[in-house]
């Protein structure tokens, strides 16, 4: 597992942001895998239902001449695919006990590859070959009984069929998006970095303001309602100082929401509005 490192200046948050936001392709991993978690849930869901339509149309077969084979193969299919729930239910439970990709990945990567793995395992070499077993008793049946029973459950198991191959390619997906990740500069980056470069790149197009940018990089508290930050006097060039120095204080994070920095202060100025801009001056960051 890759160590974070972690971020002490400001400097360095801004620099790990640029250099994710270079590598697009790596964020757009988390995305991936969010959808195909999702999807995963899906398709298990439609299995199962369509197991259950199975398992029903089997049911009907109880008075055809070879109902004890079908019965004892079904048996075993059954027993497979519970173990095989089991093994899905838990890859779940991983992303959504964690909601973010980032933090699956990073914490239990072996957990959920070994997972995918299994779950192949169970599906490929214990419910599939099943299914055939199944599918060839039945279709023997079928040679010498013309009802619609076996024709019924035939149909049925191909359903479940088709379910299993859409779930197999999922989870062939999920394992190999998941080794990406773990490979990629992504995961060594620190997380706050990871969080700014997904909030900037998804208002890519909506736009954003500075103050927005600035609550992002600073965690300065910019929602009314909330607790006040530490007051401060500020004063604008070109005005009037006024009699009453609390017109002059404000709390930090009311100033930076009011007249956020590196945009034109809206204040008229000598007939002028928009003529005064302010700066933030840190030794934590340098402007050239």
């Amino acid at each position: 597992m890759k160590v974070v490192n972690k971020v002490n200046r400001i400097e360095d948050l801004i620099s790990e942001v640029i250099k994710l936001l270079d590598e697009e392709s790596d964020l757009d991993l988390a995305d991936s895998l969010c959808s195909l978690f999702r999807a995963l849930d899906y398709i298990h869901s439609e299995l199962n239902d369509k197991l259950l339509k199975l398992v029903d149309n089997l049911k009907e077969l109880e008075k055809i001449p070879e109902s004890a084979k079908v019965k004892s193969i079904s048996s075993d299919l059954m027993e497979y695919f519970n173990r095989f729930n089991e093994k899905i239910r838990n890859i779940l439970n991983i992303f959504y006990l964690n909601s973010d990709p980032f933090s699956v990945v990073r914490s239990q990567s072996n957990n959920l590859i070994g997972l995918i793995d299994e779950s192949l395992s169970i599906l490929i070499d214990d419910c599939e070959n099943t299914m055939n077993k199944l599918k060839s008793l039945l279709n023997r049946i079928k040679s010498y009984s013309k009802s619609d029973e076996v024709s019924n459950a035939l149909r049925s198991l191909e359903d479940v069929n088709i379910e299993c191959q859409r779930i197999s390619n999922c989870l062939d997906v999920l394992r190999d998006e998941s080794k990406k990740l773990l490979q990629s500069k992504v995961l060594s980056s620190h997380e706050r970095a990871i969080y700014i470069a997904k909030f900037l790149k998804e208002l890519v197009w909506s736009g954003i303001w500075v103050h927005e940018l600035i609550s992002q990089l600073t965690g300065l508290r910019s929602i009314s309602g909330e607790l006040q930050t530490q007051e401060v006097s500020f004063r604008i060039t070109g005005k009037p100082v006024e009699v009453d120095e609390d017109r002059n204080r404000l709390p930090l994070d009311v100033l930076f929401m009011r007249y956020p920095p590196f945009e034109p202060i809206h204040d008229e100025v000598n007939g002028i509005i928009g003529s005064n801009v302010w700066f933030i001056a840190s030794k934590n960051v340098r402007f050239t």
